[in-house]
This record gives C-alpha cells, structure tokens and sequence, in this order.
C-alpha cells in the first residue's frame, strides 16, 4: 500500500480507524482521532491535495496567544508539471511554479485549520462527511462564534498551492446526494470564510484585529 510504505519511510502516523459514513470518514472523527495523540501545542487538519511550499510552524509560533485556530486561503494553479517534492529543491520547484497561472481561492474555500487542543471540543461538531462542501464553513462559524479564543487569518503572509483541473465534470448521482446532506446538517451559516476571522497576521508577524 502506497500510503503506508510512505508512512513507514518518514515516520508518519497512519490511521484509518476513524467513524465512517456512507464510505466517507466523518470530520468529527478525524479531529477526535488527531487529539487522541495528546501532548502537543497545536494540531493541524489539512486537506491532502493542498501543496506546502514552506513551513507553516513559524507562523504558528508567531501567534503568541494560550487558544487560537488559524486558517487562511490558497493558491489555485493550473497545469503543474511532474514536481518530486522529496527530492527536487525548494528554488527548483519555484521554478517550475513560477510561471504558471494563479489565482487567489475564494475566501469560503478553507484547506487547513491549525489549533490549540482547548479551542473547541469536536464533540459538538455535526456528521459532516469529508470532502464534501460545507464543513469547512461551518467549522470557520463555530470557530468565530464559540470557539474558546482567537480565529486568525494567515492568508497575508501563508499561501498554500492546490492544483485546480481544466474543467471539472457535473456533480451528480452519490456524489451530489452527499453534499446535499453536509449542506443540510450545516444549515444557515453567518461567518463561513477566511474575511470573517476577526484577527488576521501581517506580514510583520502580529495579529491585528480587522
């Protein structure tokens, strides 16, 4: 299996054990799992086709605060070349991104959610299933709403890349069934993007309020 021999190689931790639904796992679930390793500072959910092409611990580490979550927008590109992220240099792979097209993602689209262990309890989280449409809104409200400190916006200083198709094939069947219903478990949703977080971080590396 391709996962866990990459797994294995860099040492990662690969769980598959968590609630599922309809063949999808639940969001709820994948947060319980991740905060089960306790002992840390901060968790990240990330969506795994989002590209890092930097470190986003020192933007972490720049959020003096004790309950935080942080978000922000990304990158979308069209026609990446063959890229090995393991081998290949950090200047090589600008490179051949560089001159692609880019564009920023709309403000409702969130990719990663950083955390503090205290900031909220995945318990009061709906059954949303993964990949989707909608969590990723309500999760930004609930954040904003009832979450036990700052929502922060890194989209100014941190821009993940995620590689977007030339065209993109209807929605329907199964898969439209099932955003259909993360819609409904969401419900009407106030603050569901990045420009909704009342505090954002500069480029200087300090969180101001909007």
């Amino acid at each position: 299996d391709y996962h866990k021999d990459l797994c294995e190689e860099y040492n990662f931790i690969l769980n598959t054990d968590g609630e599922k639904e309809d063949g999808l796992p639940l969001i709820k679930s994948i947060f319980e799992q991740g905060l089960a390793y306790e002992g840390y500072d901060c968790y990240c959910y990330i969506n795994t086709d989002i590209i890092l092409l930097e470190n986003i611990q020192r933007y972490i580490d720049a959020i003096q605060e004790d309950n935080f979550c942080a978000v922000g927008q990304r990158i979308d590109v069209w026609d990446l070349p063959p890229i090995n992220f393991l081998t290949e240099s950090y200047n090589d792979i600008l490179k051949k991104i560089y001159p692609l097209k880019k564009e920023l993602h709309q403000h409702v689209g969130i990719d990663y959610f950083c955390f503090t262990p205290g900031f909220w309890d995945p318990k009061d989280f709906p059954r949303f299933r993964i990949a989707r449409s909608t969590f990723d809104n309500w999760l930004m409200n609930h954040g904003i709403t009832q979450g036990q400190g700052k929502m922060i916006d890194l989209s100014y200083t941190f821009q993940p890349l995620q590689l977007e198709p030339n065209s993109r094939p209807l929605i329907e069947g199964k898969r439209a069934e099932q955003i259909n219903y993360n819609r409904q478990l969401g419900g009407y949703i106030k603050f569901g993007g990045t420009s909704n977080t009342p505090y954002f971080l500069t480029q200087e590396m300090n969180i101001e309020k909007r």
